[in-house]
């Protein structure tokens, strides 16, 4: 399969078709997820996914619905930041291909499937347009682009301690 930079600037057919492939995944190369076990505030250890979500639901909520006292006058003590007047400029097309170059390469895509590598093999005519869209959402408060307002966070048990 031609999978590298210089094959998705030279077909963007076959730069969209390696795109879709990626998104759907290659069984050879992702492993199947095998969750862990949760232990209740009594140390025992769930046994089956209903016990699991039981256990995930009310240590969140928990700890998301913990009463705190908050001063909300505080706010005015935050010191003002200098106004950045360098970025009254919608991006330019270079912007945003060094930018695109700056992102960590093998990062999980985002809610619409895309990945970094994805974007950072964007052929120049791909550039042109999401710096067109870019360029249309910061000057014009008429356009907006849904998408990116949304953002999903995803909780990864990563194996140690108990939950």
């Amino acid at each position: 399969m031609r999978c590298q930079s210089k094959h998705f600037k030279d077909d963007l057919k076959a730069a969209w078709d390696i795109a879709f492939q990626i998104i759907e995944g290659f069984d050879s190369h992702h492993s199947n997820y095998n969750p862990k076990n949760f232990a209740n505030r009594r140390s025992q250890i769930a046994t089956k996914n209903p016990e699991n979500t039981e256990i995930f639901k009310t240590h969140f909520k928990k700890v998301f619905n913990n009463p705190t006292a908050i001063d909300l006058s505080i706010v005015e003590e935050i010191k003002q930041r200098p106004i950045a007047s360098n970025l009254e400029c919608a991006p330019m097309n270079e912007e945003v291909r060094n930018t695109l170059y700056t992102m960590k390469n093998n990062k999980a895509p985002g809610l619409m499937g895309i990945t970094t590598d994805m974007l950072k093999n964007l052929p120049d005519e791909g550039i042109l347009l999401l710096t067109s869209f870019i360029q249309q959402f910061w000057d014009n408060n008429d356009c907006n682009f849904k998408q990116w307002h949304k953002t999903q966070l995803s909780m990864l048990y990563k194996g140690k301690g108990n939950m």
